[in-house]
């Protein structure tokens, strides 16, 4: 899965890269969560991704980014 990509590449120096595997990885399952709001297993995954990407943006000084992700989250939980 591209969550599994992303946090390989974050083992290694690739913060871009990592950001975007996590992003997309974001993108499928907040779809699938949108499309089926009770399913709370999707529901998790998109906010632990939220939290996951957040966490990536913040590692790389965009706090912007990391703020938007985490308060994107705080509505789901």
């Amino acid at each position: 899965s591209y969550r599994v990509l992303g946090e390989l590449a974050a083992k290694g120096d690739e913060p871009e890269k990592t950001q975007a595997l996590y992003r997309k990885a974001r993108e499928c399952i907040e779809t699938l969560a949108v499309a089926n709001p009770t399913v709370n297993e999707f529901q998790s995954e998109w906010a632990n991704l939220l939290l996951v990407e957040g966490a990536a943006c913040a590692e790389r000084g965009d706090r912007t980014a990391a703020r938007n992700a985490f308060r994107k989250c705080q509505t789901l939980l």
